[in-house]
């Protein structure tokens, strides 16, 4: 049991992220651990160049707005004022979470307005069905245990509102990922001592060390979450352990005692990955599964 260690850091995360950060740490995991689902991921990657994805890009650009007035929508959303960025932290925190919930209304408005569009073409239709495979497959070989995937009997499967399609499919259209990334740059969340902070700013770092401690005081306030790379990284990790690769936390725990000398709670570490069972959807029974 090795995973490979990374440049890490430590942030305050809006509750509404943590799912998919989450999901996100899992994925990498599962990525980095699992060849079979390694290269189901670079398919995934190819499935962009394919003529229909190409075709449903453009197509889509027919139908959607400039990413100006997308951005417009989703900064009304939350109550925001280009001209007038609120000088006060927590005016400016309560904006982050507001551009945040109003990005996933809107994104979630707009597929469902481009999907039903694009799928009229058979190409398109062909080749995002291709794509949906797959992420299921993706999902099925990555993310469920040998013996569950061998009887067909998933644990772990995408569904409409699956958080984990989702991350998937966003993580793998980097295109996508940039523009999301440069919409929020443009957006000036706080003025303080005369200069402006975008929501990547406030959210990745990168602001005045006072104006840092007013936000961490603010955050705590505000029930962000405070999370280091290397938690989200572990407790991704002793998921994947548990419910990939063993049948469970109380055989991981008896693997790590066995092999490291590592002593842990089963309970606990069952505790530890419940936001992750959630965050994938892992369907965790009312008695504790150990």
């Amino acid at each position: 049991m090795t995973r490979k260690k990374q440049k890490r850091g430590t942030q305050y995360y809006p509750p509404e992220l943590m799912p998919y950060m989450l999901c996100l740490a899992c994925l990498n995991v599962v990525i980095d651990q699992n060849k079979h689902a390694k290269e189901i991921f670079d398919g995934i990657l190819e499935c962009c160049s394919l003529p229909g994805y190409q075709m449903m890009q453009e197509k889509a650009g027919d139908i959607l707005p400039d990413s100006q007035s997308i951005l417009k929508e989703i900064v009304e959303k939350s109550g925001y004022d280009y001209e007038k960025p609120p000088r006060s932290v927590i005016a400016g925190i309560s904006y982050v979470r507001g551009v945040i919930n109003g990005s996933k209304e809107i994104v979630s408005k707009y597929t469902d307005k481009v999907i039903p569009e694009v799928q009229k073409k058979k190409l398109i239709e062909r080749d995002l069905k291709i794509l949906g495979m797959q992420i299921d497959q993706l999902v099925r070989i990555g993310f469920n245990r040998e013996k569950e995937q061998r009887i067909g009997k998933y644990k772990i499967t995408l569904t409409d509102d699956s958080i984990l399609g989702n991350v998937i499919l966003l993580n793998s259209l980097s295109i996508f990922s940039k523009n999301l990334l440069s919409m929020w740059e443009r957006v000036k969340i706080i003025e303080y001592a005369g200069k402006r902070y975008s929501i990547s700013e406030i959210i990745h770092g990168g602001v005045a060390l006072r104006l840092h401690r007013q936000l961490v005081n603010q955050y705590k306030k505000s029930g962000f979450l405070l999370k280091h790379d290397k938690t989200l990284e572990k407790v991704a990790w002793d998921w994947y352990q548990c419910r990939v690769v063993y049948s469970g936390p109380a055989e991981y725990c008896r693997q790590l005692s066995l092999e490291n000398g590592i002593d842990l709670d089963p309970a606990n570490v069952s505790n530890e990955i419940k936001e992750c069972d959630e965050a994938v959807g892992y369907p965790r029974s009312r008695k504790k599964r150990l």
